[in-house]
């Protein structure tokens, strides 16, 4: 029994050596390409890009099918390339472009690429890349901002996508009959304290009609810009930097107030435009006052986005 078992043992191990391939199996490279330049295996694409990949495949034994799967599959819709069956090489296949969108960010993205060849030998790549937000525009900053009270000469009223100051005889002027570019003013008031407000903020209004110089009536167009005083320290404000930087301070802080009344030295102040001015949020930072009756000043500074 011993010699027979034997028999049969080296008989099968014949067979399996009879079996098997004389081919290497493929060889399957992945590039990666995006509007950028070349993608790393691992690294990161920027949302609104876009990725493609070309593949080269060296079969000895004869290249027979590309399959592409992953989380990005959908998009690549190249599954079950059969390409050139039977040839031993298939190189520059093109996948894609895949375009990646602000959905996207934060996600990994995980492609798989198996090559396989007439003997059904296989080599496979995982392509993984992730998906990042696009690098926010340094925000735009304007620095010493001197407005005028209203018993002031100093102009006080002012454009703060432009950094232009007016004043009465000038923001009347920019207030044309639907639109205007004037967005706040400065105002001392008795109760209100040092202010900046909307141009149809009751409180201003009522302030410049008392020193005969009456906005509503007389400007055409009047912007209802808001603010809201922040509880922001100096410090903060001078580390906004960016537009993501600007809209995550500001968008949770602007409320509807018309004013942002009774400021002191360093506050931090929130405000949106209006709407006709696009209704971007910015942040005013109070420098200094030299204020206590209506004939002084506020120096303020401001930022906001920087168009993109």
């Amino acid at each position: 029994m011993m010699s027979v078992f034997t028999l049969t043992f080296l008989f099968s191990c014949g067979e399996d050596e009879e079996d098997v391939n004389p081919f290497a199996a493929p060889s399957l490279t992945v590039t990666a390409m995006t509007g950028s330049g070349t993608l790393s295996n691992g690294g990161e694409v920027t949302a609104g890009d876009s990725v493609e990949f070309t593949i080269d495949v060296t079969a000895a034994g004869g290249f027979n099918t590309l399959f592409v799967s992953g989380s990005l599959t959908a998009q690549v819709n190249r599954n079950d390339l059969n390409l050139d069956a039977g040839a031993t090489a298939a190189n520059d296949i093109k996948i894609g472009w895949i375009d990646i969108t602000t959905a996207q960010v934060g996600s990994t993205a995980s492609i798989k690429f198996v090559a396989s060849d007439d003997a059904n030998q296989t080599d496979t790549v995982d392509f993984i890349f992730t998906i990042v937000a696009p690098a926010s525009p340094a925000v735009t900053s304007f620095e010493t901002i001197l407005l005028g009270a209203q018993g002031n000469s100093e102009e006080g009223f002012y454009n703060a996508l432009e950094d232009i100051r007016y004043s009465y005889a000038e923001a009347r002027d920019a207030s044309g009959v639907g639109s205007s570019t004037v967005d706040f003013a400065y105002y001392f008031g008795a109760t209100n304290g040092n202010t900046l407000a909307a141009i149809d903020d009751t409180g201003l209004n009522s302030v410049y009609s008392s020193v005969s110089l009456p906005i509503d009536g007389i400007f055409a167009t009047r912007n209802s810009t808001t603010f809201t005083t922040t509880t922001w320290t100096a410090a903060e404000f001078d580390g906004v930097a960016t537009n993501a930087d600007l809209v995550a301070a500001a968008s949770f802080e602007v409320g509807s107030e018309s004013s942002a009344r009774n400021l002191s030295n360093d506050q931090v102040v929130a405000f949106q435009f209006a709407e006709a001015r696009g209704g971007a949020f910015g942040l005013i930072k109070i420098s200094s006052i030299d204020d206590t009756n209506g004939n002084g000043t506020i120096t303020i500074e401001v930022k906001v986005p920087t168009a993109e």
